[in-house]
């Protein structure tokens, strides 16, 4: 916000970032739980203990990945671990339209802006490492274009990738709200379904300020039968942020959940039933929002809610039990998270005989 503002045009964005670099170079961050992701990107290449080998246990048997494209879906460690819906979703949609796409499975690595974003790109030079090797990693698979539906990871390809590969990638990097909008202006896409519906969206700071695309996704809901869009107040380039960007959810938790809840009231103010957004960020602290609220408003994925109008399922696999809330979809509550099972007791230490008791 303060770069859209600033009668002198500084780029803001790049001095906060260099600001946080030249702070935690000087011992003043990273913050709180930011200080794990060196070590877990670096090592286990994604921000959230989970293993490489799981990259695609998402997959449901009717979705179909090529084992070769030149289209690739870059799915994203949150994605891919924690938003499972959003994955299905996207590779459901792609198979419908008859476009062919692979992944890179266990050879995907964070696209590492968490360590960025939170001024931590110097240590190890981790960023550099997992940039080029995604980057080599698509070329050498023949990708020519690669969808994104994570907007952090597709800010990261745009903007910060090209930095550490030194020159243009050898691919195109396009966001998934921008893909469906050009298939619905080719006449690719046919709606199913109607959503009768009043609908906010939520601009992410990596999608819209960082990068520019603020039109696409709307002009995608537009097209949606039945749906009424309404913004809210502050929006696009003056779009408040969710809370959960730059390391801040990671790191000052209770900054992030105040800042979700003023965004939620900014949706509520538009007496919305719905909100939108396409980053699965946004949509995790918004979620928390809402619920800290009690507000009885949706918040879902622009991806979701497109594959539902398309006639297609949003189900996962079978929730795992305890499963974060954002695994499924929360417009299409088709599917219910089992709870978590209790841990067993821990036996109390036995009391010393009365005798024993006596003799000591």
């Amino acid at each position: 916000m303060c770069g859209t503002v600033c009668c002198a045009g500084i780029d803001t964005i790049e001095l906060w970032e260099s600001n946080r670099a030249n702070l935690v170079k000087h011992g003043t961050g990273p913050y709180g739980k930011q200080s794990l992701f060196p070590k877990l990107i670096g090592e286990g290449h994604n921000p959230y203990l989970k293993q490489q080998k799981d990259r695609l246990a998402w997959m449901t048997p009717d979705i179909k990945i090529a084992d070769k494209s030149d289209i690739a879906y870059f799915i994203g460690c949150t994605a891919g671990y924690n938003q499972q819906a959003l994955c299905v979703s996207t590779a459901r949609i792609l198979n419908k339209l008859n476009v062919p796409f692979m992944v890179l499975g266990e050879d995907e690595w964070c696209c590492a802006s968490a360590l960025i974003r939170t001024g931590q790109q110097h240590l190890g030079e981790v960023p550099k490492q997992a940039a080029l090797h995604n980057v080599e990693a698509l070329k050498a698979r023949g990708a020519k274009r690669v969808v994104f539906a994570c907007a952090g990871c597709f800010r990261a390809a745009k903007i910060d990738w090209p930095r550490a590969y030194g020159k243009p990638l050898p691919f195109e990097a396009i966001h998934m709200s921008q893909f469906l909008a050009e298939q619905m202006d080719a006449g690719k896409i046919k709606w199913e379904k109607s959503f009768d519906k009043t609908v906010t969206y939520h601009d992410p700071c990596h999608l819209g300020r960082h990068v520019g695309v603020f039109e696409e996704p709307r002009k995608v809901l537009k097209s949606m039968p039945g749906i009424k869009l309404v913004e809210m107040e502050r929006n696009r380039h003056e779009q408040r942020c969710c809370g959960a960007g730059g390391g801040v959810k990671a790191g000052i938790p209770d900054l992030a959940l105040g800042v979700a809840k003023d965004r939620m009231t900014d949706a509520g103010a538009t007496k919305a039933e719905v909100l939108i957004s396409t980053c699965p960020f946004c949509r995790r602290n918004l979620l928390d929002g809402r619920d800290d609220l009690k507000m009885e408003m949706r918040v879902d994925d622009l991806v979701v809610l497109a594959a539902n109008l398309m006639g297609l399922s949003t189900d996962i696999k079978s929730p795992a039990p305890g499963a974060p809330k954002e695994t499924i979809s929360d417009l299409f509550r088709t599917q219910t998270i089992p709870p978590k099972p209790a841990e067993p007791k821990k036996e109390e230490p036995k009391a010393a005989p009365a005798a024993e008791k006596k003799q000591a």
